[in-house]
């Protein structure tokens, strides 16, 4: 898995190059140490619990399916500030702690 120091600086697109910053190579480097599953969890929860808008929603089955790509694409900075508030904010309301629970 990568870290946010080995994350590329720059993301191509649309043929033009954009300077990342620490705080959006932070953001994708959230987004990416989560798997496709746990995408799937944030965006079924998020709607179950209506914690989340349902372009939220898509946004995390966007993450969802480049992570089964294993990250060949890299989330796009507005992706991945809103993929790590909803990472936050499913943490804090305790989704990964009760998936864990479950599997016991």
């Amino acid at each position: 898995m990568k870290s946010a120091r080995h994350l590329p600086n720059r993301l191509k697109k649309g043929g033009k190059t954009q300077e990342l910053s620490h705080e959006d190579l932070e953001h994708i480097y959230t987004c990416q140490k989560l798997s496709a599953l746990e995408w799937i969890q944030i965006s079924k929860w998020g709607k179950r619990t209506e914690k989340l808008h349902d372009w939220e929603w898509g946004i995390a089955h966007t993450l969802s399916g480049y992570a089964i790509g294993d990250w060949s694409k890299q989330p796009s900075v507005k992706q991945a500030k809103h993929g790590a508030r909803m990472v936050k904010l499913a943490e804090d309301e305790g989704l990964f702690r009760e998936a864990s629970d479950v599997a016991k």
